[in-house]
């Protein structure tokens, strides 16, 4: 009896081992592949994002300048044949700016100064001055938006024309940084970003445009801002142009080496932001159409065929608070037209 309880036990006991180990494998099993699918099913069935708060409220509609109806038609055909998904909403980022014109003077100073321009400015008007150098600069700057131009007399100084050399196309980026870093007037997201060099010839009371680097008198430095959450890259008024950009001579003079400087640059605070629905691109299309754009480069002849759409972000001319997308339109003839990307019932005139 002992025996028959002993085999009894053994048996029972191989009958456990075998089956309860296949039995919580296969428990072990049913979970792993219940946590696998819940975690595929939630990755293709995202949460769906919170609805765009508008934190600033209305907000400015985007300030272009003035231009007339061009009177252009347009005929989408990009390589897909559609124009693209950009989403139903976008961030707004806010713009810190001077309210004191007594502050804002103070730093206009201090610019002039790190530049190198000495003695009191002319006021040309409420919060722009005028600083000159000896060596003929002129410096203007709008002590309220940041934005400043420097210039020389480039036009009229014969001993810049076919210079004996030009900088090195690979190092007068890093000059032109090192200029800038100098006055305090170079950003990260300026730094990081993509620059291009363009070549120029000084005519009888003109700059034009040469067709190679041996033909120049001048190089011209575009620093262009890096993207917007790696993602989106920022335009300007003038097509192909950058916030920032520099007139290069081969002067030998070092005090005359930098003779143009255009800074439209807007320093964005990203920490203070908000979220705004925009209009669907093809609302957008439709201002196109009814020449609600403006044209950052024109094209000479229509209808313009539309061969590439964007959503991008546009550099403010005026003082506003806001950091504001536009929906970018390229075409044949170089056109470039921006139509303001925020829905309508988020701006104000």
């Amino acid at each position: 009896m002992a025996g028959v309880t002993l085999t009894k036990a053994s048996y029972w006991a191989r009958f456990f081992v075998r089956y309860g180990s296949v039995g919580i494998v296969s428990i072990v099993l049913v979970v792993f592949l219940g946590k696998t699918g819940w975690t595929l099913w939630k990755k293709a069935h995202p949460d769906p994002p919170p609805p765009p708060d508008m934190a600033f409220g209305r907000v400015p509609k985007i300030q272009f300048p003035e231009q007339g109806d061009l009177g252009h038609s347009f005929v989408l055909e990009t390589p897909d044949g559609d124009f693209g998904d950009f989403g139903d909403r976008i961030k707004i980022f806010f713009i810190p700016r001077s309210s004191s014109t007594i502050l804002a003077l103070e730093n206009a100073k201090k610019l002039a100064k790190d530049f190198e321009f000495a003695g009191q400015p002319e006021k040309i008007n409420e919060g722009t001055y005028k600083f000159e150098s000896l060596l003929g600069y002129e410096l203007t700057i709008n002590a309220l938006t940041g934005r400043f131009d420097i210039k020389y007399p480039y036009l009229n100084d014969q001993t810049l024309i076919r210079p004996a050399s030009l900088p090195d196309e690979q190092r007068v980026t890093q000059e032109v940084k090192a200029y800038l870093n100098r006055a305090g007037k170079l950003s990260d997201n300026i730094d990081e970003g993509v620059s291009k060099i363009s070549y120029y010839k000084i005519m009888p009371g003109e700059l034009v445009q040469a067709a190679s680097y041996s033909e120049a008198d001048l190089l011209r430095v575009d620093l262009f801002r890096s993207r917007i959450e790696d993602e989106y890259r920022v335009v300007t008024a003038e097509a192909n142009k950058a916030s920032i950009s520099l007139l290069v001579s081969g002067s030998e003079d070092e005090k005359r080496k930098i003779v143009e400087v255009n800074y439209r640059y807007v320093p964005i605070d990203v920490s203070k932001l908000a979220t705004y629905p925009i209009k669907p691109v093809d609302v957008a299309w439709m201002d196109l159409e009814n020449g609600d754009y403006f044209a950052a480069k024109d094209a000479k002849t229509g209808p313009i065929v539309i061969r590439r759409v964007e959503l991008a972000y546009f550099e403010p001319l005026v003082g506003t608070n806001f950091f504001q997308p536009v929906y970018v339109f390229e075409g044949d003839g170089d056109f470039v037209g921006y139509v303001p990307a925020l829905a309508s019932e988020w701006t104000i005139d």
